[in-house]
């Protein structure tokens, strides 16, 4: 083992986890500023790594997962990538100058709202446009759903515009993502469009869980899916699925009363994605209570595509694979 790698192994096991965030439950609530909280759900874990010995974390709202160092990183760092290795510096200098959270500092949102216009204080630019390529998106896809582009002085605009601190801004590229209920603006989600791992998310300060492309589903007398993410719902709607949506708060934020939303359905189905076996081994619960509210089966891609969007841009038979799954058994 190297020094670095020593060194590393030395910060993670003499920090204690509970000690730096004031959590002693074994499940709590997330304490990242980056969570959207809508409410008081607990799905932050500690836990000991049995491979290694180390302390480590996972919430299983926002999804988010690593050890001490990481937590540092993901609470203070903006952009946090834990592999980069200027992050972990970073971090392990707030470690050792006695940083600590505290559970109080981040407070659920319950109050705040989001200005029914903010999202236009982002319009589409040609770096989301050049990403969303990269996805199989057009940008005719992207203006359908009111993506755009925030860069540091549009994002710095709209943060001082809600009062909030926006020193944490850098010159980072986001794909904005709105999500609407019945017209209003429930979230603004921030991709990162440089980034590759966890991290790579933010929610705009007053933003709520909902369902992106929910007037896709809304009362529709069709099949309907649900998908994980944005961008599966936009790749599957731009290749004819137009009745799809997906949750925009992680695997475990599912409200019991959007039951009602998909009543009238014909049929639904939930598509997963393949992650390693542990990690799904984790989700299920989450995907139980996902098929549970909408009443729907639950299905993965084939094992070879870890998600759907990865699956439909490179097998033309998926999209036939997803529409027999969507009119199984309904009557046309």
């Amino acid at each position: 083992m190297s020094d670095s790698l020593t060194w590393l192994r030395r910060i993670r096991t003499n920090y204690s986890l509970r000690t730096i965030t004031g959590l002693t439950r074994k499940v709590s609530v997330c304490p990242l500023p980056s969570h959207v909280h809508s409410n008081n759900t607990a799905s932050f874990s500690i836990f000991i790594d049995r491979e290694t010995g180390v302390e480590k974390w996972h919430c299983f709202g926002c999804g988010l997962r690593g050890d001490v160092v990481d937590i540092i990183g993901y609470a203070k760092i903006p952009g946090y990538d834990p592999i980069k290795a200027e992050h972990i510096k970073a971090a392990v200098s707030l470690l050792r100058a006695g940083y600590e959270m505290s559970p109080t500092d981040h407070k659920p949102q319950t109050k705040k709202t989001l200005p029914p216009d903010l999202y236009r204080m982002f319009p589409l630019g040609d770096k989301v446009i050049e990403y969303g390529k990269t996805r199989g998106l057009t940008a005719d896809t992207l203006e359908a759903f009111g993506v755009g582009q925030a860069d540091k002085n549009t994002l710095v605009a709209a943060l001082e515009r809600l009062g909030e601190n926006a020193s944490w801004v850098t010159n980072r590229t986001y794909m904005t993502l709105p999500t609407f209920h019945f017209g209003a603006l429930m979230m603004i989600k921030l991709r990162d469009i440089s980034a590759r791992s966890k991290g790579r998310f933010i929610a705009m300060p007053g933003s709520a869980p909902g369902l992106f492309g929910f007037s896709n589903i809304y009362n529709k007398s069709f099949p309907i899916a649900i998908v994980k993410g944005e961008i599966p719902v936009m790749v599957l709607w731009q290749r004819g699925i137009e009745h799809v949506a997906a949750p925009t708060a992680g695997e475990g934020m599912i409200d019991e009363k959007w039951k009602v939303f998909v009543s009238y359905a014909t049929n639904r189905i939930v598509i997963g994605d393949n992650d390693p076996q542990k990690v799904k081994d984790k989700l299920a619960a989450a995907y139980v209570k996902r098929c549970h509210v909408f009443g729907a089966k639950l299905h993965f891609p084939p094992e070879e595509h870890h998600d759907v969007d990865d699956w439909v841009l490179s097998d033309p038979r998926a999209m036939d694979t997803i529409r027999q799954w969507l009119y199984e058994g309904v009557h046309l």
